[in-house]
C-alpha cells in the first residue's frame, strides 16, 4: 500500500476498512487511509491476499481521490461486482458490498472530523 498524502485539496481525511464477510479468507480485513492505494488479489505482493481461485492475481484496487474512494477492476478474468452490479470503475461508500470471485467484501468508511474549540 503506498501513501501519497494524508489530506488533499482541503478534503477531510478518510479511513476505509475492507473486510471479507463471506467466501475465502473470511474475517480478513485491511485498513487504508487517505492517499493510499489498496490492491487486492491472489499475489503475495498485493496489499490484501485472497486465496480464492476465481480472483485474479491483481483483481481490483481501491484508492482515495479528493475525499472519495474509488473501486477499479484491474482487467480481472471474472469481473468485480459492486452492490450486485458489474463495474470497471465506480465510487464506493460505507456498507457497499464488493464481490470478486467467490469472495464477498464489505466496505466501511470513516471520515475524520475537525473539532474547533470556541
Amino acid at each position: 500500500m503506498s501513501n501519497q498524502s494524508t489530506e488533499r485539496n482541503g478534503a477531510p481525511a478518510t479511513t476505509l476498512t475492507l473486510e471479507i464477510i463471506s467466501g475465502y479468507s473470511i474475517g480478513g480485513s485491511i485498513r487504508a487511509t487517505s492517499g493510499d492505494v489498496l490492491l487486492v488479489g491472489r499475489l503475495a505482493s498485493t496489499d490484501m491476499v485472497v486465496l480464492d481461485p476465481r480472483i485474479s492475481r491483481k483483481h481490483f484496487q481501491l484508492r482515495e481521490q479528493d475525499g472519495f474512494w474509488q473501486l477499479m477492476d484491474l482487467g480481472s478474468r471474472n469481473g468485480t461486482l459492486l452492490n450486485g452490479e458489474p463495474v470497471t470503475e465506480a465510487d464506493v461508500h460505507g456498507q457497499d458490498i464488493i464481490v470478486a470471485g467467490d469472495t464477498v467484501f464489505e466496505v466501511t468508511i470513516q471520515r475524520e472530523t475537525l473539532q474547533v474549540d470556541s
